[in-house]
């Protein structure tokens, strides 16, 4: 999530870790929209964002998520 905030030219000061502690918490079961209202404001108004840029950086992950996990599930066992 890091990596994605930092492409993005975001400057991180904790949301990437308290969405992904939101996320534990939840158990990985939060959609986009309920995982980026654990972003802090600090980090909104520093990067001059909408949390709605938040959810898409959140789709851009589960989406690169979705297809390693495709990926794995797709490559034979000797081959992971």
């Amino acid at each position: 999530m890091l990596n994605v905030f930092r492409r993005r030219g975001w400057r991180d000061s904790g949301a990437a870790l308290a969405i992904v502690r939101a996320l534990e918490n939840a158990n990985g079961e939060l959609s986009v929209r309920a995982a980026s209202m654990h972003t802090p404001d600090d980090f909104l108004v520093r990067n001059a964002l909408k949390r709605r840029d938040v959810e898409d950086a959140l789709r851009e992950l589960s989406g690169s998520s979705a297809a390693c996990r495709n990926e794995a599930e797709a490559s034979p066992p000797g081959d992971r």
